[in-house]
């Protein structure tokens, strides 16, 4: 089997990463060839830098193709977008197929071009081509409690997908979100079985002794913390911060904040209130980059993370290793959280400004008992569907699958 995997990102940061490591890892397991198309930027990001060279010793050829940028200013630019990033993906493929002779494709994702190849088609022919939606949402069915998107941008993102699976015929596409695939078959009147469901990638975190851990960060001793991955204003840090400021928080709770503020979260941290709090160190501030060493510190040393984002509706990675890790979460009603985490039993989810509701959660989550027990314990079962073995053959069953099922159409023009 010789896969050409295409990652089209330009940016060094952001889950392609991780689940490019992880579908290039299992292809080469299994014996695959690997030829690996990468924009010149990406390949500047370690991580990248060496999922390609994997692919490099497993006799692959690299091809470099040149990021693409915006110019234009909104609804304008997403066009643009879609046509850049769709040329992006053809260039590969033409570049590729010069050298090489592919059984399948593979692009890291396809919402930055799918738009434009529902009309005009495909960006590559020949192989089975095989891709994911991070996108495209659905709303929940009726009666349900988990909050659902209503803006015209997420109906239209579900028309684009419905058009581009029966109009073009990619071999499969993989969906993060469980519903989507049924809900797209009811859509099509059954017409569609490409789309499938794939689950979020979580990267596995290296746990330490929690008191060890909670040395290494100077953490209270008397204290349990909830950490939140991230320090901007959509991370729902404000309310985060407004609660442990709040008269009915209880002085045994903290907070650990990783990353860099915004500006707005870094004027509430200056207020008196957090200037206390963080004198007592219940308030941890961990400002700059952090590796996936840093993340599995924190997450070592903490009793519950927070996920309480404001409308936010994608799949999180966070939750995934906060499950790998054991560590119970609080999260938006909103979205994919809000639908995985009461069905999962992982945590609780709770509306961030309900002060008083995320302190009733909190001590449920955080506080030693048979109710955290039961939090922890369905973390490593939820944990155990997020792995980047399990990531990886998904993809790859599903490359072998549509090599020996699929005739591929002919590839779009532009």
């Amino acid at each position: 089997m010789r896969l050409l995997y295409i990652n089209t990102h330009g940016f060094t940061g952001g889950h392609h990463i991780t689940y490019s490591h992880a579908i290039v890892s299992e292809a080469i397991r299994r014996g695959w060839i690997v030829d690996f198309a990468v924009t010149d930027e990406a390949l500047r990001h370690g991580g990248i830098r060496g999922t390609v060279e994997m692919a490099c010793q497993s006799g692959g050829t690299v091809i470099e193709i040149k990021a693409i940028s915006t110019l234009l200013p909104g609804r304008l630019g997403l066009l643009e977008g879609q046509i850049k990033r769709w040329a992006l993906v053809h260039k590969a493929w033409v570049k590729a197929r010069k050298i090489v002779r592919s059984d399948a494709i593979y692009v890291v994702d396809c919402d930055g071009w799918m738009g434009l190849a529902a009309v005009i088609g495909l960006p590559a022919s020949g192989p089975p081509l095989i891709s994911l939606s991070n996108q495209a949402r659905v709303h929940r069915p009726a009666g349900s409690r988990v909050l659902s998107p209503t803006r015209l941008g997420y109906q239209l993102r579900l028309s684009i997908l419905e058009r581009f699976l029966t109009r073009t015929h990619p071999a499969k596409v993989f969906c993060l979100e469980e519903s989507l695939p049924r809900t797209m078959l009811l859509r099509t009147g059954g017409g569609s079985n490409r789309l499938a469901h794939l689950e979020e990638l979580g990267q596995g975190p290296d746990l330490l002794d929690k008191s060890q851990a909670r040395k290494a960060l100077d953490l209270n001793p008397n204290c349990q913390y909830i950490c939140c991955f991230g320090g901007e204003v959509r991370k729902g840090v404000l309310a985060l911060l407004r609660a442990l400021t709040a008269d009915i928080w209880p002085e045994k709770f903290g907070v650990i904040l990783l990353g860099d503020p915004d500006s707005t979260v870094e004027s509430e941290l200056l207020e008196p209130a957090c200037k206390t709090l963080m004198a007592g160190n219940r308030l941890k501030v961990f400002r700059g980059y952090y590796d996936a060493a840093k993340q599995s510190l924190v997450l070592s040393a903490s009793d519950a993370v927070w996920l309480g984002y404001q409308r936010f509706y994608a799949s999180s990675a966070v939750l995934c290793e906060a499950a790998q890790a054991g560590v119970p979460v609080l999260g938006t009603p909103l979205g994919w959280i809000g639908d995985r985490v009461p069905k999962s039993g992982i945590g609780l989810v709770v509306e961030p400004q309900d002060v008083a509701a995320v302190v009733r959660c909190l001590r449920l989550l955080m506080e030693p008992g048979a109710e955290r027990e039961k939090f922890v314990s369905n973390c490593y079962v939820e944990g155990r569907k997020h792995t980047q073995t399990l990531f990886g053959a998904t993809v790859c069953d599903a490359i072998i699958e549509t090599t020996r099922t699929n005739s591929a159409p002919l590839a779009g023009t532009i």
